[in-house]
């Protein structure tokens, strides 16, 4: 639930398999969140369709899948094309209403040839009417008034991931995303004449100017050869993020820290300790981040340096019925 209490669905979907043919059609609340490499450090199967760097929560829409291994040989390959509706509760918290956003997403997934359980993913997404700033937290400036969206942007993304790399235990994997943003040249204006957009305000002059921001990240994961511990297991991840890059749509799902939004460095080490079979584990972390940039306003005016550094450490069981 929300902190008004309302109940909310993380994923609610249905697959529609054509007989005969290697189509298949879901539509619904698609699953959108938990995907890899999220699996490596909550010890599951993949959970959802798209890797986490390039989206993790909530998108209502229909994906139209194209199996391709029976006309290409390539095991586990698909073809999908996307046309969904973001609608992420998590931002809306924080004034951000996505529900007039949509996108539509072109993607490619194979086993990478000749590793078993390896995925290579490739995907383009373009996303359109970016909400615009419509409201501010007490003490601020009071809006006078506001474009009907902020802009467009674009979303490039790939992922390769091994999972037990030749029966040795270690788990690894590599993502990147690139976004192009195309700002509105018109902003949220505010009482004292300020106006601010994507990344630009009329201050600096730089309100409607083109940017593009990128982020890696890469992380290993290794099966300690314990069996009177029972095999329990070490992380490490790290991500960057560029000045324009945003964790906007992937750093969702309740997330409270969301490194992957970091525009700087994230360093993540975790400790896995079984203890009943796949039903019970806990794992043990702490994630560093360091920002170069930090904008309160998420993705409205001006990025600004920062030298803000935290770190968390934390404490996560899971118990599975």
């Amino acid at each position: 639930p929300d902190p008004d209490g309302n109940l909310h669905v993380e994923r609610a979907y249905i697959d529609w398999f054509v007989p005969g043919s290697p189509f298949s059609v879901s539509f619904g609340r698609l699953p959108a969140s938990e995907g890899p490499p999220n699996e490596l450090k909550d010890t599951t199967t993949r959970k959802g369709t798209w890797p986490k760097l390039m989206v993790d929560g909530e998108v209502d829409g229909m994906i139209l899948n194209w199996a391709l291994e029976g006309s290409t040989g390539l095991k586990n390959s698909m073809f999908r094309v996307a046309y969904t509706k973001l609608s992420q509760n998590y931002v809306e918290y924080q004034g951000i209403d996505l529900n007039e956003c949509r996108s539509i997403t072109g993607a490619f997934e194979m086993e990478i040839p000749g590793i078993k359980d390896s995925l290579f993913w490739l995907s383009h997404s373009s996303i359109l009417s970016l909400p615009a700033l419509t409201s501010i937290p007490a003490g601020y400036p009071t809006v006078v008034s506001y474009p009907d969206n902020a802009g467009d942007m674009s979303l490039t993304s790939l992922h390769l991931q091994v999972n037990n790399l030749k029966d040795s235990g270690l788990d690894l994997f590599f993502a990147f995303s690139y976004l192009d943003w195309s700002p509105n040249s018109q902003g949220t204006v505010f009482d004292n004449g300020l106006e601010l957009g994507m990344w630009g305000d009329n201050a600096t002059g730089n309100l409607g100017d083109s940017q593009d921001g990128y982020c890696y990240y890469a992380g290993i994961r290794y099966a300690l050869p314990l069996p009177a511990l029972k095999n329990p297991s070490i992380g490490v991840e790290y991500n960057h993020g560029s000045k324009y890059w945003s964790g906007l749509l992937s750093g969702g799902n309740g997330d409270i820290i969301n490194k992957i939004g970091v525009n700087g460095d994230a360093y993540e080490l975790y400790y896995i300790q079984p203890f009943y079979k796949d039903r019970m584990f806990c794992r043990l972390g702490v994630v560093h981040m360091d920002y170069e940039y930090l904008n309160p306003m998420i993705i409205y005016g001006s990025q600004a340096t920062s030298d803000m550094k935290i770190t968390n450490y934390y404490l996560v069981t899971d118990i599975r019925f």
